[in-house]
């Protein structure tokens, strides 16, 4: 079981990419401000912040300049740390993988604790993204802390063309 202080999907215009929903929260009150993302009917994750309107977080802070783009995150803490089954990991990775897929360009950051221990980063395909990620969910806890931020080779090319 997995218990993440951080994952959050960094991603350009996700407003444009076909298949990927945003809609606003619904409440008894009707729709809300807050925004979350879903694909093929499965709700992903909320978007807390816009990256380029002058987000304080320490990883936010080189998005602006990556592809001139509006940049967008996703935070994704609850439903991996939620999904504790084999079949709520399945339905979620898989998901999170058609999701990666669609946008082409994005960034996940992924913490156990936040902020403690130095951010390894590397570019990554999504399917190797999430075999680590469920590496770490079957583990017995001794794989130490996660501090990984891994990027799409479109986001290190500076975005999709």
């Amino acid at each position: 079981m997995l218990d993440l202080d951080v994952f959050e999907i960094q991603c350009a215009d996700i407003l444009e990419v076909p298949g990927i929903e945003v809609r606003p929260t619904q409440t008894a009150f009707g729709p809300t401000s807050d925004r979350y993302v879903s694909i093929d009917g499965f709700r992903l994750g909320e978007i807390v912040d816009e990256a380029s309107s002058g987000s304080g977080s320490i990883y936010h802070k080189r998005l602006g300049g990556i592809s001139g783009k509006q940049w967008y995150v996703i935070e994704m803490k609850n439903a991996i740390n939620e999904a504790n089954d084999p079949v709520s990991w399945g339905e979620l990775s898989r998901a999170l993988e058609l999701l990666l897929a669609k946008l082409g360009c994005w960034r996940v950051v992924c913490e156990s604790d936040c902020e403690q221990h130095a951010l390894v980063e590397s570019v990554m395909t999504a399917p190797a993204l999430l075999k680590e990620v469920s590496s770490f969910r079957t583990s017995d806890g001794s794989y130490g802390p996660i501090a990984i931020v891994a990027s799409s080779s479109e986001s290190m090319r500076g975005g999709a063309a």
